[in-house]
């Protein structure tokens, strides 16, 4: 499954990721427990007095936003901070900003600091040196707004008498009859009201002049209070930010350290880099090195039971063969080739079959030593002598390949089991196995033998794997947990497709730990002859339905297309 896969390095370092989101969370809390508490105090001014005006002007709302804008520039500057700090006594001003919200003439100064005193000290003295800056707060100006406003309380005195003094004449018009009379008023009646013209404008222009239609002018809207509450830091949120971060970090590491790592741990790898089926999973132990020929020496281990489901596979997937070669090759040296094709002719002896083990590798041997026999003569001598046939001067008098095959296939203590040792080193291997006599020994034990379980040498070091392999009727791959590379597996695989090979499947040897399910279990004692075996030699016939369910089930549906399936019964 993808999504398994996927998450695979998740559960494998799943220790790294929960000790690094537990060392980010407690760097977090050490780092924000001596965090003081920040406290925010906020001025508004405004520029101009649009609002004093029942018809304000467009001209006028915009020039004043234009010269907010202005006042919160300079209120960043140098001249102004230096009047600020030097008004306070500080040796420094807290962080502050001063924004003009959209399409307003307003000023906001916000002041930052630890201390809510000395934020809202800063904000109020910052507003007023702002204001300072005016040209309202000019000396010339205060004396002359002075006289402005004196002059509009005396207008608007004599205007207001103006106004009294002509509506006393209109109303005494009405009780003259005399024309002369009613003319001296009318006269004095257009006299008041052309000085009631004069004083109005001199009203309007004294008024434009003063501060309350004044455009570049500062006040006050809203002093600084005193912050009660702190706007942060906020403790929990940083905390909970550091544990994140250092999740992300080590989740991102546990990816990195898998993508480096491209060995082989478990079945999905193999699957997922071969695409070919797991025959049996071996469990890393001390029986390979304390017993080689486990099977014989320790039947009830689970590796033995491991190799008995090996058998079971492998036979039921040649069944329609009366007879089958088998060979078994790994990519690298060290992943456990020898051992693996030791135990399974063993495995394969024991089920009654005639079983001969042939030690293909011809550079380093290892069956002699597994089951302590001669090496002096052995597979490299007989496909010399049987390459000696293909010559056109071979001697007709020369011994028979069979009878010389007889002479050097040696007994093992297992029953049925013979073992043809590699024989004499020879210096090109690879020529001699990819020989015509190499094909002529193949058809001789052929005809003495059920089943050959061939030994090579590793097929990504040199190249008798390959030769071997379109030789045999099936190939078994061994690769040994965290020790095979991916790459390394893949590549093995490809060449031997390429010869036309049959790759039934993989055997996964050094497993760290092998956790057996339904079918594992079961398929360790009910074979493919039909008996059950207990592990101390005593077996029990298995009734015939039982049997083919087992292995129906053995390769899903009963059907073999060259697969195994894993599904438990």
């Amino acid at each position: 499954m993808e999504i398994k896969r996927y998450l695979s390095p998740l559960l494998k370092w799943w220790w790294l990721i929960l000790i690094s989101a537990a060392l980010a969370g407690v760097s977090g809390y050490l780092a924000m427990r001596n965090e003081p508490d920040v406290y925010q105090a906020k001025a508004t001014l405004m520029t101009g007095r649009p609002f004093d005006s029942l018809n304000p002007e467009g001209s006028q709302l915009y020039l004043s936003q234009q010269l907010a804008s202005g006042y919160a520039q300079i209120a960043q500057r140098g001249p102004v901070r230096s009047a600020t700090q030097e008004a306070l006594g500080l040796d420094f001003l807290p962080e502050y900003s001063v924004a003009v919200p959209a399409q307003t003439n307003l000023l906001e100064i916000t002041v930052t600091d630890t201390s809510p005193v000395r934020a809202q000290a800063v904000a109020n003295e910052l507003a007023r040196q702002l204001i300072l800056l005016s040209p309202g707060q000019d000396i010339d100006n205060q004396g002359r707004e002075a006289f402005i406003n004196k002059q509009l309380s005396d207008l608007e005195l004599q205007i207001e008498e103006t106004q009294d003094e002509i509506a006393l004449l209109q109303g005494q018009l009405g009780d003259m009859f005399s024309a002369r009379e009613i003319a001296d008023s009318q006269t004095e009646i257009s006299a008041l009201q052309t000085k009631l013209t004069t004083l109005q404008s001199n009203y309007t222009s004294f008024l434009t002049n003063s501060q309350q239609q004044a455009t570049n002018v500062l006040s006050v809207v809203e002093s600084a209070s005193l912050p009660e509450r702190p706007i942060g830091p906020n403790r929990t949120l940083s905390i909970l930010l550091s544990v994140a971060l250092g999740t992300a970090l080590a989740v991102g590491a546990a990816y990195v350290l898998e993508y480096i790592d491209d060995s082989i741990k478990s079945e999905d790898d193999i699957r997922y880099a071969v695409g070919l089926p797991v025959l049996a999973a071996l469990e890393k132990n001390g029986d390979t090195d304390d017993y080689p020929a486990l099977t014989m020496k320790a039947p009830r281990s689970p590796n033995s039971e491991s190799f008995r489901e090996l058998r079971t596979r492998i036979l039921f997937l040649s069944s329609k063969r009366s007879n089958g070669s088998f060979l078994v090759t790994s990519a690298s040296p060290g992943e456990g080739k020898s051992f693996t094709a030791a135990n399974l002719a063993i495995v394969i002896a024991q089920a009654g079959y005639r079983t001969m083990l042939v030690d293909a590798d011809l550079r380093r041997p290892k069956q002699h030593e597994i089951f302590q026999l001669n090496n002096k003569l052995g597979l490299s001598n007989l496909i010399l002598e049987a390459n000696t046939s293909f010559r056109p001067d071979s001697s007709s008098e020369r011994q028979p390949l069979g009878d010389l095959l007889e002479s050097l296939i040696q007994d093992t203590q297992q029953g049925g089991l013979r073992v043809l040792t590699a024989g004499t080193i020879p210096p090109n291997p690879a020529e001699l196995i990819g020989s015509n006599g190499m094909g002529a020994a193949m058809e001789a034990l052929r005809k003495k033998f059920d089943y050959i379980v061939m030994d090579s040498s590793p097929g990504l070091v040199v190249t008798d794997a390959l030769l071997l392999g379109s030789l045999a009727d099936s190939v078994i791959v061994v690769s040994a947990a965290k020790q095979t590379r991916g790459k390394n597996l893949k590549n093995f695989v490809t060449k031997l497709r390429e010869v036309d090979a049959n790759i039934i499947g993989v055997v996964l040897n050094l497993v760290p730990k092998i956790t057996a399910g339904g079918y594992t279990y079961y398929s360790s004692y009910i074979e493919a002859n039909g008996e059950f075996e207990s592990g101390n030699g005593e077996t029990t016939t298995v009734p015939d339905k039982i049997r083919r369910k087992f292995l129906r089930l053995s390769n899903g549906n009963g059907s073999n297309h060259g697969e195994v399936h894993s599904e438990q019964p």
